[in-house]
Formats: structure tokens, sequence, C-alpha cells
């Protein structure tokens, strides 16, 4: 049975490198707002959880995080809550090229490894406060980067049953926040929809949520 006033309940898996604001990105969503405070996260230690209720379409739609962190020590443990999960949001930093190649040589590969067909693939560039927002103002090797990494994403999710979603954002000035939640429940919504799959419903017995009403203009996609 649902829960009172939810719709829908999906499992949502972070992954990423240290440091790419994976935690700060989950909070602001869980806020409801950006981190305009500037408040630091500490790194993640394995996993932590927390619960977003999404407005889309009409209906609420409960998304269980698991935070995961992206130290090498904890890789056994990341790994354990990669499985089977509705989606999985790839977090990386526009301010660190590293972070951008650990996308496609690391986590997407982890990731596919434990996914479902039916998993949903969302590829975040976070920290779009400390890089230039339209792309022909970008240094060469971001913009380069970039293109060799969605490509190669596109290449390892060839599997699954919708092709990834390619956004950039801002956890702490706020860029294109709202619509992320909204993108991610569509696009899992509209996956199990196409495969026959029935609608998930239930309680998620995590501490907090907050409400964040989804926007209705179109995705601001990277590397297009």
């Amino acid at each position: 049975m649902a829960a009172e006033g939810v719709d829908s309940t999906m499992t949502i898996a972070t992954a990423g490198r240290a440091a790419v604001g994976k935690t700060t990105l989950v909070l602001a969503l869980q806020r409801g707002r950006p981190a305009a405070d500037g408040t630091a996260c500490e790194s993640t230690i394995g996993v932590e959880t927390a619960s977003v209720l999404v407005k889309s379409g009409g209906q609420n739609h409960r998304m269980s995080v698991f935070d995961t962190s992206g130290e090498e020590r904890f890789m056994s443990t990341t790994q354990a809550f990669l499985r089977e999960r509705d989606a999985y949001l790839l977090v990386y930093s526009l301010a660190d090229l590293g972070s951008i190649r650990d996308i496609h040589e690391k986590w997407v590969p982890a990731c596919v490894e434990c996914a479902p067909e039916r998993a949903v693939f969302v590829v975040v560039g976070n920290k779009l406060d400390l890089v230039p927002t339209e792309p022909d103002e970008r240094p060469e090797l971001l913009t380069e980067a970039l293109a060799t990494m969605q490509e190669r994403v596109l290449e390892l999710t060839s599997s699954m049953a919708t092709a990834p979603l390619f956004l950039e954002t801002s956890a702490v000035r706020g860029d294109r926040l709202a619509e992320l939640p909204g993108e991610v429940v569509r696009a899992v919504l509209g996956t199990r929809r196409d495969l026959g799959l029935p609608m998930r419903t239930g309680r998620v017995d995590h501490p907090s949520h907050v409400t964040l009403e989804s926007g209705s203009g179109p995705s601001a996609y990277c590397c297009s």
C-alpha cells in the first residue's frame, strides 16, 4: 500500500569522486534551496541516506537517495549500495577535469555492472558557479573533456533501456537545481512505463524530506 500522499517511490544512488559536491547537492535537494551559505559538507563515510518528495505531473513521488562515498577505502560498501537502483546520479565537478574522466573510466562502469535494465543514468556536472555557463566561453580542455565523457557514457550505457541524461547545476548557487528531481522522476517513470513495469509504491523510512516543485521548462543539457 502506498504511503499517504505518495503516488510512487524510487531508489537513487549517487556516485562520483570525493569532493565533487554530491552530498551538498543532495542536501540542497532535501532542503529545497541551494547551499548559498557556503556550508561545507564533511566527506561521506560509507553511505548516507536522504528522502526527497518531488511534485511532478500533479503527483507526489518520493526519491530515496543513497549518497555514497567517493573514497577508494569505502568502495566495497559503495558497490553494495549501487545494486538494483532505479536511477544513478553520476556527479562530477565542472572545475575538476579528473572528476570528469572518472565518470566514464570508473563510476559509470561500476554502476552498469550493478544496474538493472530499467535503470536511468543521470550525469550531473556540479559547481557551475565556478566555470562559464556558456559552452563557447569555456577553456578548450574542459570542452574536450566533457565531449569525450559524454561519448563514452553513451557507449557504456547502451544496454540500458533509456539513454542517459546530461545536466549541469550548482548546488551552491542553485542554477537549474529545481529541474533535476523532475528530470529524474520523469525518466524513471517513463522507463517503467515503456517496459511495462508497475509503478513502485510504499513507505520510505527516512527521517526527513522537503517538497520540490519540478520545473516545467526544458532541461539544460551540457555537451549539446
